[in-house]
């Protein structure tokens, strides 16, 4: 009877010593792709994009990444009205902001377009056609996380301001100004997968093993004891 105790007792201690190895945690991606929005000179629009799903609490989200990259397309022309020549600096700056659901910016891209009439004569003008602006941004959010999360989607408030200004001396100047701005977003969602740890098959076969070997020393014992009556 000893002897029986003794060899289930090893089983079980040798069943506890194997670790069970399961599903390492992240980090994942999961990447909601690029939208775009595009208006002549400024707009206010919103962005709908799909909330982070948790699959039945196996995942749980880390982070939410905001890509914005902001564009424009301005044109720009002076006249110098001035009666000697002038150097005048033309200037189209646009603003394009995004907002969480909360109204918190997330994330502001400028960009900008610059062109330069240099040393332009009295009564002549300077168009310099469309030039292209481009500024981008990327923004990691590890806090209140909650209103990315859930069923249905989250709206991202995106709007653009543009400034146009003509700066110069000795003479006086008629600019003007066309501007078209565009934005392009890109969310991504970093979470860690937090399903139960699962078994390997190695582990259940060392468990099985052991087993074995304890029902093997039982049949032993049982055998020698019968011997012995």
């Amino acid at each position: 009877m000893n002897t029986q105790k003794t060899i289930l007792a090893l089983a079980v201690a040798a069943a506890v010593a194997i670790p069970a190895y399961g599903i390492p945690d992240g980090p994942y991606t999961a990447n909601y792709g690029t939208i775009g929005s595009q208006q002549t000179v400024d707009f206010s629009t919103t962005l709908s994009v799909p909330k982070f799903n948790t699959v039945g609490g196996t995942r749980t989200l880390d982070s939410v990444s905001f890509t914005l990259s902001g564009g424009s397309a301005a044109g720009q022309s002076v006249i110098n009205t001035g009666s000697s020549t002038a150097t005048f600096v033309l200037t189209t700056t646009v603003s394009i902001t995004l907002l969480d659901p909360l109204g918190g910016t997330v994330v502001t891209t400028i960009p900008t377009v610059q062109n330069t009439a240099l040393n332009l004569g009295a009564g002549l003008s300077r168009d310099f056609g469309t030039t292209a602006g481009s500024d981008s941004d990327l923004v990691t959010y590890t806090s209140n996380l909650g209103q990315f999360t859930g069923a249905g989607n989250v709206v991202l408030p995106l709007f653009s301001v543009t400034s146009t200004g003509a700066a110069g001396g000795g003479g006086n100047n008629t600019p003007n100004f066309t501007t078209t701005a565009f934005a392009n977003i890109s969310v991504t969602y970093n979470y860690s997968n937090v399903e139960t740890p699962v078994p390997e098959p190695r582990v259940y076969g060392a468990i099985g093993a052991v087993a074995c070997l304890g029902l093997l020393g039982y049949r032993r014992l049982r055998a020698r004891q019968a011997a012995q009556a």
